[in-house]
């Protein structure tokens, strides 16, 4: 298999995995996320398994998209390598806004089993951060769109 090939197969890896994480992110914002989830009891858990399992998945996915720069990046050309440099850059900017997800999940949770007191200011910085994440891995998203014409 060439590089542009593995370069693509990676990518559109990584794609299904984005498309599962939105799938959770979207599932936790209209369970967990709305006026009406005060009033009814939301199954934490869930999301923590879920939020944990995508999370895992894209470490696998990270450590072999650096397994592939160590080992076939000096017979790349200068475009794949700097498609496989902004895929590393999307990929990490994804786990730490799945890791930020993660984190307020599990807050949720803890507070839900009266584990912990939640003070909304707590929720609402790590929900500040959520969203610059997320505002990250879209714009790195739209250079690797770019980038993935000259591969």
């Amino acid at each position: 298999m060439d590089n542009k090939v593995k370069l693509q197969t990676i990518a559109f890896e990584i794609n299904d995995l984005l498309t599962e994480y939105i799938t959770i992110h979207n599932k936790i914002l209209k369970k967990a996320g709305s006026f009406l989830s005060l009033f009814k009891r939301v199954n934490f858990q869930e999301f923590y398994d879920d939020t944990k399992d995508i999370l895992l998945k894209f470490n696998l996915k990270q450590r072999e998209v650096r397994e592939l720069k160590i080992s076939l990046y000096d017979c790349m050309t200068h475009s794949q390598r700097n498609f496989l440099d902004c895929l590393l850059r999307y990929v990490d900017t994804l786990i730490e806004t799945i890791n930020l997800l993660y984190i307020k999940v599990d807050l949720l949770y803890q507070r839900s089993q009266n584990k912990i007191s939640l003070r909304f200011k707590e929720l609402q910085s790590v929900d500040k951060h959520y969203q610059k994440c997320i505002n990250g891995y879209m714009r790195i998203g739209e250079e690797l769109n770019d980038l993935y014409k000259e591969i």
